[in-house]
């Protein structure tokens, strides 16, 4: 897929490994910060990144990390997931997602599926929204902002999608399918 990062080459030596990947830009939180994304551009990116996360989820693989500094920007503004580092099989670990990015059953030590990517590209699009990089340091901190700011959302197609995917039961969660179902036709 076009927005999966691509791996030129691999160079290792004794102390020493080395990817070779494409060079980019810009990160999609530096684009947020800085309010680099038009309306029509937003809705690409939020299209683009299900698509690339219904890409993943068909091939077993939870990314483990959605965040906007794993997405890296081409020169269309087209998002380019990045840092498979915590990716795995649906095997379950101890090591996912950044803090403000996970989503209830992860702070409740219950099991997680690939609804965990979907909570973490629902903050995502808050952000976007926003124009602000969420940084709380508690659950609660981040649970009431999320609440209060879906509240605030006038698109109602994007205020329908969130509301779909902010659900704590992680089964009942709307999949990036059926995210794409709704943007696409918008």
């Amino acid at each position: 897929p076009q927005n999966i990062i691509k791996l030129y080459d691999i160079i290792t030596s004794i102390n020493y490994i080395g990817i070779i990947i494409p060079f980019y830009q810009n990160t999609l939180s530096q684009a947020i910060k800085k309010n680099m994304l038009s309306l029509k551009q937003q809705n690409n990116v939020f299209l683009s990144i299900l698509t690339g996360l219904m890409w993943l989820m068909t091939c077993g693989i939870l990314h483990r990390d959605i965040k906007p500094d794993n997405f890296m920007l081409d020169d269309e503004m087209n998002p380019i997931i990045i840092d498979f580092s915590l990716s795995n099989n649906s095997a379950i670990t101890k090591t996912v997602c950044s803090f403000a990015y996970r989503p209830p059953e992860i702070f409740e030590n219950k099991p997680y599926t690939f609804s965990l990517d979907m909570w973490s590209f629902g903050v995502m699009m808050i952000e976007m929204y926003t124009k602000t990089i969420i940084n709380f340091n508690s659950r609660k901190e981040i649970l009431d902002y999320l609440n209060i700011t879906k509240e605030q959302i006038i698109n109602k197609l994007y205020f329908f999608i969130i509301k779909n995917i902010f659900i704590i039961e992680p089964i009942k969660r709307f999949t990036p399918f059926q995210c794409i179902n709704l943007i696409k036709p918008y």
